[in-house]
């Protein structure tokens, strides 16, 4: 939406009376369109809409796609609501908009799939990184114009930080603005196509971030992996301790209990539980300590953590590359293996307790 609100316009979003809605109810659409009208309704967001509509899937665009009698406000929030994915298209104007903060925070409550698109901005820009910045510009004078409280303010500024770290499309990474189009409704199709058929995504094998799908929360979509899998392969590496993502991730999979097979690549266990005083990972905490970003209790659970790992039998870079990478690979198959079996073993006893009636009917144990 994010067109500019006339002094008769309704209230925006968060102030709509939920009784509306059930005296008009509202079409399902498949995909929401959240965009600043004057920045992008004739060129990218018009074009994904009409792309989706031709490949027939619903599309809200803005209130063009509401019929006659309908509540604007209300018919806006439950679109957002039953929506199977969002579009966000953040805009140099975006910000500016109490429209498209609106729907973002809400978009972002529905924990429905979002594809983002940067049009003509950066990342960094739509969370706030420089004062200068238009986006920063925009909450000064909502600000300072006193009509939202500190509370709505501060939940569009996480709201947008939020939605600048999930993958999606930067409009300076394409030269052929067609050929983004394309790929953002390709995008889309994929979710509403996984969303019908009710299917969730698993991964093989999890590498980084080259590994997720347009849409994906970054650092939640980590998370999710590390939870889920069935192995984990931990590569202990020079540089790895200055990292805090690795060393979160290290953390998040003792925490899973699911079997580890460590790496020590290029670097000594002895090293890794930072025995010696002048050594690469006990400098790496050191930096961590003076730069002051995180407390004693996260430094002392990663240390901990990278003790418990050094501790695990493991493979050693010295020797054969080739012949230790076949060799970490036949250890991982072996894992998931024996986890699949177990698995499986699990489902047969759980059946045939049911069928001695010895577990309810009514249980519903998830594997």
């Amino acid at each position: 939406m994010g067109n500019k609100i006339s002094s008769h316009s309704p209230p925006p979003l968060s102030h709509a009376n939920p009784s509306f809605h059930y005296l008009f109810p509202t079409t399902a659409y498949e995909v929401f369109v959240n965009h600043r009208g004057k920045d992008t309704k004739q060129s990218v967001a018009s074009s994904v809409y009409h792309n989706l509509q031709s490949r027939g899937f619903k599309a809200f665009l803005d209130k063009r796609s509401l019929r006659a009698g309908q509540y604007i406000p209300q018919a806006i929030t439950c679109a957002i609501r039953r929506a199977l994915v969002h579009v966000v298209i953040l805009s140099p104007n975006f910000a500016e908009s109490e429209w498209c903060l609106d729907e973002l925070f809400l978009i972002t409550q529905t924990g429905a799939p979002i594809v983002p698109v940067f049009w003509q901005i950066r990342p960094s820009e739509v969370r706030m990184e420089r004062k200068s910045g238009v986006y920063s510009k925009a909450f000064r004078k909502h600000k300072q114009a006193g009509k939202f409280d500190s509370s709505t303010l501060e939940k569009w500024k996480n709201a947008l930080r939020w939605v600048s770290l999930v993958e999606g499309f930067v409009s300076e990474g394409f030269s052929d603005e067609g050929r983004m189009e394309e790929e953002i409704t390709e995008s889309v199709a994929e979710y509403i196509e996984m969303a019908r058929c009710q299917g969730n995504q698993l991964f093989k094998a999890f590498l980084d971030k080259s590994s997720l799908r347009v849409g994906q929360y970054i650092p939640q979509a980590i998370a999710c992996a590390i939870r889920r899998a069935l192995v984990h392969v931990v590569i202990l590496s020079p540089n790895f301790a200055p990292s805090e993502w690795c060393l979160d991730e290290l953390l998040l999979i003792i925490q899973t209990g699911a079997p580890i097979v460590p790496v020590f690549w290029q670097i000594r266990p002895s090293e890794v539980r930072m025995e010696r005083k002048n050594g690469v990972y006990v400098k790496a905490f050191l930096k961590h300590k003076q730069a002051g970003k995180f407390d004693s209790l996260t430094i002392e659970k990663w240390k901990n953590a990278l003790r418990w790992i050094s501790l695990v039998v493991s493979f050693k870079s010295e020797g054969d590359e080739g012949r230790m990478v076949e060799a970490i690979t036949e250890s991982v198959a072996e894992y998931i293996e024996m986890a699949r079996s177990h698995r499986n073993e699990c489902r047969r006893e759980l059946k045939r307790r049911r069928a001695l009636d010895l577990i309810p009917s009514e249980s519903r144990i998830l594997w």
